[in-house]
């Protein structure tokens, strides 16, 4: 546990040197010296002399959801979107700025116009070369075509681009704190537009990006196959294939790692922990956690609208025990949309009180419980077994809880504004401002955005507020007010920051691991006895 929280505490150090940057002056980052960017994929280690293979295998619990960048917002889809597109700007390892397509930036004095210069000569999957016409295109579609992506760029007046001098210009409505690492997210990742308009109807099902890896196969819920792009902008990957196995259940996945069918995994069960760590072909990491496990719930349904109910509900989730039962302690309690990893974070604790929800339940009109059987929808093994421990206490203060299990797409479909409640995790939760808007701001209720149905001013204006104030001190208080009137309003009960655990092949070598959470996969290679 030490050494998570000096891992939090030093990406909270480095975080907050560019969480509330000033543009008090016109600023410019290139790319490396030389000519050569500094990205993800540099540094790649030598393989000469070892007996490696190449083609890799991983997994993950769900299946993807889509393969649009811009109405992407599961992490499974973001896997693979990560690797078969590439975004204008990105973060290395450290969650530092570095060049991406764009080879240098600009800001203006007044922080209204951003200038992104565009790498010359990078090839798309399908042979066309980058224009900035296909950024402008891919930023316009994400700002005006896609409900779940618009609310990123909302700080972005117009797009400008000029194909001879490859430069893509943001014309901003006013200076923002967030765009640069908007402009980083999976939903901002560009698309050639003539692809994209040849799948008028399916683009979500088919791919093609200038990213390390293409994409060769998808079978629904079983696999997706990807290839190595030999012409990728930043040298050719080590890595020949990544074949990403779907497999939902948690200890069938530690069997597979077991077994050396797959080679690295994302969040081993934490009942598998131990025998992982014993066994000798495999090595475990563990990486401090930006993802969020939360129920919300539905502000247009009773008695959810009564925030007192929701208060209630909140004082009967034991997260301790969830912790300790489903994660055996691998897991810090929530106590806020955003983890403790990040700047502006703060705890606003809900003691696991049930004579205190019973009193609030009381005072909102419901002595004697509810009156109906509520629904909580999950969609994996771990959730479900944290909702039963929730169900179980939920019945001691007359509350009868319903656990609906579903697969994860099924899920998202159910995130309709009919259901009750839904327990999901966000990923999301080191860009502040995407955080707040996406999950708490009216101008995203939907599906795939706000799915709480929130609506309230005060939230919106803090939200608002928090993504252009460009000073630090002020930009903290906002967001710190800002988190005390969401655990007031309760739209989410926050129950756990997960630790999260990867197993893998004890010679896996050449990924360059994220202290965010994930890595750059597109180098890895696994060295064989």
């Amino acid at each position: 546990m030490k050494r998570f929280i000096a891992l939090s505490l030093a990406l909270v150090m480095m975080l907050a040197m560019f969480a509330g940057c000033s543009s008090k002056e016109t600023t410019t980052t290139t790319a490396a010296a030389g000519g050569e960017a500094t990205t993800a994929a540099s540094g790649t280690p030598s393989t000469e002399g070892k007996n490696v293979r190449t083609d890799l295998v991983m997994c993950q619990m769900a299946d993807v959801v889509t393969l649009d960048p811009p109405e992407s917002t599961d992490s499974y889809s973001n896997t693979i979107i990560n690797l078969v597109f590439d975004t204008l700007i990105d973060m290395d390892e450290n969650s530092q700025f570095i060049p991406g397509l764009a080879e240098s930036w600009e800001v203006s004095e007044d922080g209204k116009t951003i200038v992104f210069q565009i790498r010359e000569n990078v090839k798309f999957h399908n042979g066309e070369t980058l224009t900035p016409s296909d950024v402008k295109f891919s930023l316009d579609r994400a700002k005006y075509e896609i409900a779940q992506s618009k609310a990123m760029l909302e700080s972005v007046e117009e797009i400008l681009c000029d194909d001879e001098a490859m430069t893509v210009t943001l014309k901003m409505v006013e200076p923002s704190a967030a765009i640069l690492v908007n402009l980083t997210e999976g939903a901002m990742h560009i698309q050639n537009q003539k692809f994209v308009e040849e799948h008028p109807d399916d683009i979500n099902q088919h791919a093609c990006g200038t990213g390390p890896m293409m994409l060769e196969e998808w079978h629904i819920n079983d696999y997706v196959m990807l290839k190595r792009f030999d012409e990728h902008w930043a040298g050719t990957p080590v890595t020949t294939s990544i074949k990403v196995r779907v497999i939902p259940e948690p200890t069938s996945r530690t069997i597979a790692l077991e077994a050396g069918e797959i080679d690295w995994l994302a969040g081993v069960n934490s009942i598998d922990i131990a025998r992982v760590t014993e066994n000798e072909d495999l090595v475990t990491r563990e990486v401090p956690g930006s993802s969020i496990v939360y129920i919300s719930f539905n502000h247009n349904k009773a008695p959810f609208d009564n925030k007192l109910v929701r208060q209630a509900l909140h004082h009967a989730a034991d997260k301790e025990s969830m912790i300790q039962v489903v994660y055996e302690g691998y897991a810090l309690p929530g106590e806020s949309p955003f983890p403790n990893i990040m700047p502006f974070w703060k705890s606003n604790p809900y003691e696991y009180n049930l004579e205190t929800a019973k009193a609030l339940l009381a005072e909102a009109g419901y002595p004697d419980g509810l009156g109906r059987t509520i629904e909580l929808g999950v969609s994996s093994d771990e959730r479900n077994r944290m909702a039963q421990i929730f169900q179980a206490d939920c019945a001691k203060i007359g509350v009868d809880i319903k656990i609906e299990l579903m697969e994860f797409g099924a899920l998202m479909e159910h995130c309709d504004g009919n259901q009750d409640l839904i327990m999901l995790g966000w990923g999301h939760a080191t860009n502040q401002d995407r955080t707040m808007r996406m999950n708490f701001h009216s101008s995203t209720i939907g599906p795939n955005g706000n799915r709480s149905w929130l609506n309230n001013p005060e939230i919106d204006a803090l939200i608002d507020a928090g993504a252009v104030e460009m000073d630090q001190e002020k930009r903290e208080k906002i967001y710190h007010e800002l988190q005390d009137v969401i655990a007031e309003e309760v739209p989410w009960i926050p129950l756990l920051q997960q630790i999260t655990v990867y197993g893998m092949n004890k010679g896996l070598e050449g990924i360059t691991w994220y202290n965010r959470g994930g890595g750059y996969y597109a180098n890895g290679y696994v060295v064989e006895d």
